[in-house]
């Protein structure tokens, strides 16, 4: 740990926080201010060493799966573009590993760890449970870390995240006018950690807002700012209960899930029928899907990577991706939103999987000439 780089920032944002407050009436000394000084001196050390086996294992996949470097021409672009890719990329997968722990119960409970801040400043920043930060990381990162930017530029991208990331938690009253649609405020992150019923799971991304405009996640109210932040259950306010509390509340959770009683209607045969059909219908598209999947990312990663021997290189580009989209699209309303298939409006949605599945298959398969190609 750096405690050079620490006193620095306690030089710079607690008089920030004095100067421009957004609650003038908390202290610089705030409750459990104590127990995020430990988050700062000890988790750091947990998360990178948890990062490091969980992101290498997966660093490794990636080089058996399409060898070392497979994207070279990222590197060769200027400094301040490979820049702005960068947190473009990682943006786009910090949102949606933000976003999913916030839909998955499981994951939540980790991620409950630092919603549970409930005065915002820039000490706060660092309260975060350690698998929920290894589990955003490798979303985040390692794509970045797989298209082949040089060292400067994941340097420069690291050191501007921290700070933006520092700033975003800070108790300081700064507007970012209309780049606050563009450019992540404090502002807006503080109504992400807002507890109230409007708020709730909006403002996902990390750095670049447009993100959740996208999206339609944005929450940013005028002239009005949260009343209050935290989450509404009891965590423990410790350091080592907050690393145990996820788990333990996982663990009770399952056991609470008892079987149906005698009282419960029983469900009929055909219903049961219908519903393991159903599960089982689900979990094959997965499988299908997953495969097709990772064969649009291979097709993707070697169309970059041989893009000067590709006739047609643009529009193969532009194939796959409209597939992998197609497919994305596909098993996303096949899982979660097809309606049932004994009614009217659950017919058409099934013949348009069916076909599609069916064209894909024949692309993967049986590519077109034009986008097939060999290695010199």
């Amino acid at each position: 740990m750096d405690y050079t780089a620490i006193f620095i920032l306690a030089c710079i944002f607690i008089p920030l926080e004095r100067l421009l407050p957004l609650h003038p009436e908390q202290r610089t000394l705030r409750r459990d201010w104590l127990n995020d000084v430990v988050y700062v001196l000890v988790n750091g050390i947990v998360v990178r060493a948890g990062f490091t086996v969980v992101a290498g294992a997966l660093m490794l996949g990636v080089v058996q799966l399409v060898g070392p470097n497979p994207i070279q021409w990222t590197g060769a672009m200027p400094l301040w573009a490979q820049v702005l890719m960068a947190i473009v990329v990682a943006d786009i997968g910090y949102y949606a590993a933000h976003r999913i722990c916030h839909s998955v119960p499981a994951l939540w409970k980790f991620h409950a760890v630092h919603h549970s801040i409930e005065e915002m400043d820039w000490l706060a920043t660092h309260r975060v449970h350690p698998v929920d930060q290894i589990f955003s990381s490798t979303l985040s990162l390692l794509p970045v870390w797989c298209m082949g930017f040089t060292l400067e530029a994941l340097v420069i991208h690291q050191a501007i995240y921290q700070a933006h990331a520092l700033l975003l938690h800070s108790n300081v009253r700064i507007k970012f006018g209309p780049l606050k649609w563009l450019v992540a405020s404090p502002e807006y992150h503080h109504w992400h950690h807002a507890n109230e019923r409007d708020a709730y799971d909006r403002n996902f991304a990390a750095q670049l807002s447009i993100i959740d405009v996208i999206a339609r996640t944005m929450f940013m109210p005028v002239r009005r700012a949260p009343k209050s932040y935290g989450v509404n259950e009891d965590i423990p306010r410790s350091y080592p209960m907050q690393l145990i509390h996820p788990f333990r509340s996982l663990v009770s959770s399952w056991a609470l899930t008892a079987p149906p009683t005698r009282l419960e209607t029983p469900m009929p045969t055909a219903a049961k029928t219908r519903t393991t059909e159903d599960k089982l219908g689900k979990l094959a598209m997965l499988i299908i899907f997953g495969y097709f999947g990772y064969k649009q990312i291979t097709a993707l990663i070697s169309l970059v990577a041989n893009r000067d021997l590709i006739p047609l290189w643009g529009l193969a580009f532009f194939s796959v991706i409209a597939g992998a989209t197609f497919l994305g699209l596909i098993l996303y309303y096949t899982i979660t939103r097809l309606p049932p298939r004994d009614s009217t409006a659950g017919i058409m949605p099934r013949v348009v999987a069916v076909v599609g599945t069916f064209i894909m298959s024949l692309l993967i398969v049986f590519p077109p000439k034009c986008v097939s190609f060999r290695r010199l």
